[in-house]
């Protein structure tokens, strides 16, 4: 008689068989070992060094497709050709490999490669379904029938019968059958199973080649892809529209479709638009991404072009405002030959800075489109008044082209008006300093600082008696009791020298000169 226990494996055996019905079953000999029976002597054996998050080599033990993967830099597997050559059983020979297995480790292992590498058993799928390599493997035979198994739950061999992490499963039906591997745990990006990784690239990007170890003839799929994606940040849907993970429609039928629905590649610089199309014959594109002007508006898409900024649209186009394109625009450097990637490059428009399409875009720290260079940072937060004006010294814009905003000079250019001007001062700036500008003691007389020089950072021309004397030359009155409450009051901090307190800032060249709370 069978033991209470014998009973149980047997039910859940018959179970699971229940569940498969409809899957394949395939022969495979008795005496060959699989990966269970491997798995245990290189955990023991090589863990310690190929395990983990970052595994030597690039290879680790702990999952059977990690096994039959590739070690870093190497297209080929270890466990192949399956004989005393394969890399997995040569590298045992070596000096800092020698004595990990026992001999009967190594006959073991041999066997396992000999057999073909097989992951376990296979009770219920073909030999080759968890093998990549193989004609059996279970992505290849679910492609060939578009998935069926894998998004109907009611056929009799849908994939959920038995697999937790399937994209479907019968009604009624959880967990996982037994001894059925859980999906997500080789699919393990964020969608699972329906990541687009899975059918058209590998771990960590979703657009050909696959992972060349085991889909090697993938390599000339490749294109440049990788530019699209990692250096222009593109989206898939710019050139093959949007799908969805059904795979109903055009989706998932062995073609590659080709589809321009993107303003992007549709808008040329003349105006016009629907034009964009591939050639599949010589595998060009005209597409408005790329013909903007430059040296190859129809680049070839097998080719490894070295594509620059004078490849599309010119550095700098023609008819472009001039100096360094670092000036106006955030992702390329200053003569256009480098570009960091970045959301504002080949998004359709022509963005300002940081594309945030005010000051702040291209020279501010604030709303107000402040800069941070230079002495921008002490009239932004002056010590002795209220915020400067920036019409004090520059034209301000309306629009980013405005005239003499983008003009043929490069560079910021000043415009003394307003506060700078009074008492009738007629000031200037020689590319290094301020001369006779009113803010700094132009009609005054008696400071110590009256021609300031823009990148000095000492705080001299911060401080009272850098525009004027303390006192001021007659008719002021020969006192330096400033913060008297018959003359300055509370707008006076008695330092020494004296400062102007916060409430007095606002009175503290305007242009007038006063006493008390603003009596002339």
């Amino acid at each position: 008689m069978m033991s209470d226990r014998t009973l149980s494996s047997v039910a859940i055996a018959l179970a699971a068989l229940g569940m498969l019905m409809g899957c394949e079953a395939a022969t495979f000999p008795a005496s060959a070992p699989t990966f269970e029976q491997v798995s245990p002597i290189l955990e023991a054996s090589c863990a310690e060094c190929h395990g983990g998050q970052t595994p030597a080599a690039g290879w680790a033990v702990t999952r059977y497709i990690d096994v039959i993967g590739c070690a870093q830099d190497q297209l080929r597997s270890p466990t192949l050709p399956g004989d005393e050559s394969s890399m997995l059983i040569a590298v045992l020979d070596q000096e800092d490999h020698a004595g990990l297995l026992t001999g009967v480790e190594r006959a073991t292992l041999l066997a396992w490669l000999e057999a073909g590498a097989p992951s376990r058993p296979p009770a219920m799928h073909p030999i080759g379904f968890a093998d990549p390599r193989s004609d059996e493997f279970h992505g290849a035979v679910l492609r060939a029938e578009r998935w069926q198994r894998m998004l109907d739950p009611s056929l009799p061999g849908s994939c959920g019968r038995c697999h937790e992490g399937a994209p479907t499963r019968p009604e009624g039906v959880t967990g996982t059958a037994y001894e059925a591997p859980t999906c997500t745990s080789c699919h393990d990006e964020a969608d699972g199973v329906l990541a687009c990784s899975t059918c058209h690239g590998s771990k960590g990007h979703a657009y050909p080649p696959r992972d060349a170890c085991f889909f090697g003839a993938d390599a000339g799929n490749a294109g440049v892809h990788a530019k699209h994606v990692d250096q222009v940040g593109l989206e898939c849907s710019v050139c093959h529209g949007e799908h969805t993970t059904d795979f109903s429609g055009i989706h998932g039928d062995g073609v590659v479709q080709v589809v321009f629905s993107d303003p992007r590649a549709e808008n040329f610089p003349d105006g016009s638009s629907s034009t964009a199309s591939y050639n599949e014959v010589d595998k060009t594109c005209t597409v408005g991404c790329h013909d903007r002007g430059g040296d190859e508006p129809i680049p070839t898409w097998s080719a490894d072009l070295r594509l620059n900024c004078n490849s599309c649209h010119q550095a700098p186009p023609p008819d472009h405002f001039a100096g360094a394109c670092s000036d106006c625009h955030a992702e390329p450097n200053a003569d256009g030959t480098a570009l960091t990637p970045g959301p504002l490059h080949a998004n359709g428009q022509v963005d300002l800075g940081d594309g945030s399409g005010d000051c702040t875009a291209c020279h501010g720290v604030d709303e107000e489109g402040w800069p941070a260079d230079g002495a921008h940072p002490s009239h932004r937060e002056p010590t002795l008044r209220i915020r400067v004006p920036c019409d004090s010294c520059h034209i301000v814009p309306i629009t980013p082209l405005d005239p003499g905003h983008f003009d043929d000079t490069p560079g910021p250019e000043v415009t003394f008006s307003g506060l700078a001007t009074a008492r009738g001062a007629t000031p200037s700036y020689d590319g290094s300093g301020c001369s006779d500008v009113a803010c700094h003691g132009a009609g005054l007389s008696g400071g110590r600082l009256t021609s300031p020089v823009w990148t000095a950072d000492d705080g001299a021309a911060a401080q009272c008696g850098a525009c004027h004397s303390i006192p001021p030359p007659a008719p002021h009155p020969d006192s330096s009791s400033c913060a008297s409450a018959v003359c300055h009051g509370d707008e006076i901090v008695p330092t020494d020298p004296p400062m102007i307190s916060p409430p007095g800032r606002s009175l503290h060249i305007d242009g007038i000169v006063q006493h008390g709370r603003g009596t002339p």
